[in-house]
């Protein structure tokens, strides 16, 4: 949240002037996203080694979706900030254009594998014995987190 907020916040107050020193602003406040969302995975990366020694594997889970969706909103000012750049300067072509597609669709891919990699190790961190305890943890994770995961993917 903390993160949202100061993204509005610098986008709020984004100057057109192509002044140097308001474009130095600029940087300096988008750094402050950039390390806001950075502190985000940080955090979650610790929430998940903290729940894993603990043995609360669906807090973990919960956790890594968090690790997850800081890294696709990181991604995504970084995204938003070249093309913004591109744009200032008058080098947003349609083949940068395709570039940054290009790159948004491999982040997409990567967050989908991380994502069947987070699954494959909550359901092997439950005691299963059946199958059918097998379908109840895939179900709890598909109510709890993948619906949750495949909406930051899919923005």
């Amino acid at each position: 949240m903390l993160a949202q907020i100061t993204r509005s916040r610098v986008e709020s107050l984004r100057a057109p002037s192509n002044d140097a020193s308001a474009q130095c602003h600029q940087f300096l406040r988008s750094s402050v996203v950039d390390f806001v969302y950075l502190l985000c995975v940080k955090d979650s990366q610790k929430a998940v080694v903290i729940a894993e020694k603990s043995s609360a594997s669906r807090l973990a889970v919960r956790s890594s979706i968090y690790v997850l969706r800081a890294e696709l909103e990181q991604f995504r000012i970084y995204i938003l900030n070249l093309r913004s750049d591109a744009a200032k300067t008058g080098k947003y072509t349609i083949s940068m254009r395709k570039q940054l597609a290009a790159r948004t669709r491999e982040e997409r891919g990567r967050a989908s594998s991380v994502l069947q990699k987070i699954e494959l190790a909550y359901i092997r961190s439950r005691p299963c014995k059946t199958t059918s305890d097998i379908r109840r943890e895939q179900t709890w994770f598909n109510e709890n987190c993948r619906t949750k995961a495949d909406k930051y993917i899919a923005e």
